[in-house]
């Protein structure tokens, strides 16, 4: 019979329990997995998936038992971290945006200054010819 310790459980549990706390306040807050349209089970999901894949290879885990103030403090700061770590890919995509936009307008105003020219002939005997 397998025989599991408290220890080990709580050593398992740290070691799933604060990546995840952190993946998932990220996917919450990033503009990719945080809109609506994706179902928070998806969110959720995909957030323990990469907690259990990452767990083996992440650093020792702080030994703070999870369920003390000292846990509830770690918890707090995972999620923190997370939701700065999503926050600066909201900005990140708000630059890239706003450099598009910008691009895109001097581009409109470069085509409208090229046609100009074209077109104020036209529009100058249309308004003689129409009076």
């Amino acid at each position: 019979m397998v025989e599991v310790t408290f220890a080990q459980l709580q050593g398992w549990l740290v070691a799933f329990l604060w990546p995840f706390a952190r993946i998932t306040a990220f996917m919450a807050a990033s503009p990719l997995w945080g809109h609506s349209s994706v179902p928070n089970q998806a969110k959720v999901g995909l957030a323990a998936l990469i907690s259990i894949v990452i767990a083996p290879i992440l650093p020792a885990m702080p030994d703070i038992a999870i369920m003390s103030w000292a846990g509830i403090g770690v918890m707090i700061e995972q999620i923190l971290i997370g939701l700065a770590m999503g926050l600066v890919m909201h900005i990140m995509f708000a630059v890239v945006q706003a450099a598009g936009d910008f691009i895109g307008l001097q581009m409109g105003l470069a085509f409208a200054s090229f046609l100009i020219h074209r077109v104020v002939p036209i529009l100058w005997c249309y308004h003689v010819f129409s009076t």
